[in-house]
């Protein structure tokens, strides 16, 4: 469409039984029979997929649904300049109907950047069952400008979105580069509660009940930026930094949440 690579995948696959789903550059949810290797249908994610999909099985329902996230496309007409879409899709996994879809205001440029979501959303379970969370990059943050007009300042969020409906249940905002390439880590207690572990590019590390969205204590500071997504044991994380400008160079973390 523009000139910029379409073909092949940066996020990994994901598989239930027989069924392979694959989300490529070009914005394609595929699933393929892998006992045939027939292709059972595609689903146009509307921007290039570079998270991978997420597979969860629902018996009250009977089938199951799949999580896909992408990044903008292009400008959209009636946004300021610069601004797209990114899309959040809920998918039944075994017919391709898209169940809802929430829509992220998110950068774009057609000659340098896309932005909107690189991040696999966490589908929650227990005490957060009915929550998927999403994390967005170089997101549009809905503001007012002089003249009490709608416009937007870059920045990142995380957002909460109720499984079945798609409602937002709640949202955290930053602005700058305090945006997220690494995806949510959610740490479940044995008390029931859920805990979200949320790494930005800007080296900070916060703690968030996972109900609610409310923050739990103050950020700590890993000196730069985050671009992995960390990994839990029990109560603790281990969280890998990429080099800064003062020559520090990546480094990896091991903290301990209390």
């Amino acid at each position: 469409r523009d000139g910029r690579l379409k073909y092949g995948y940066k996020a990994s696959v994901s598989a239930f039984r027989n069924y392979l789903f694959l989300a490529d550059n070009g914005g394609r949810l595929q699933c393929v029979d892998m006992n045939t290797l027939r292709l059972l249908y595609v689903v146009d994610l509307g921007g290039e997929a570079d998270a991978s999909v997420v597979v969860e099985e629902d018996g009250r329902d009977g089938t199951i649904y799949l999580y896909a996230v992408s990044q903008t496309r292009e400008q959209i007409p009636g946004l300021p300049e610069g601004w797209g879409y990114c899309s959040f899709k809920k998918i039944d996994g075994f017919s391709g109907k898209v169940i809802w879809e929430k829509k992220q205001v998110s950068y774009v440029d057609a000659d340098i950047d896309r932005t909107g979501s690189k991040s696999t959303p966490h589908v929650g379970s227990g005490a957060i069952g009915d929550l998927v969370i999403c994390a967005y990059y170089g997101a549009g943050l809905p503001r007012e400008d002089a003249d009490g007009e709608q416009s937007y300042v870059l920045g990142g969020c995380l957002v909460a979105y109720d499984k079945r409906t798609g409602d937002e249940v709640w949202r955290v905002e930053q602005e700058g580069l305090g945006d997220y390439f690494a995806s949510p880590l959610v740490i479940y207690s044995t008390r029931g509660n859920a805990y979200l572990v949320a790494c930005d590019r800007l080296g900070f590390v916060r703690l968030y009940n996972a109900r609610k969205g409310t923050q739990l204590g103050e950020a700590l500071n890993l000196g730069a930026r985050i671009d992995g997504t960390p990994v839990a044991f029990e109560n603790y994380i281990v969280i890998g930094t990429k080099g800064n400008a003062a020559g520090q160079g990546a480094k990896l973390y091991g903290l301990k949440i209390e």
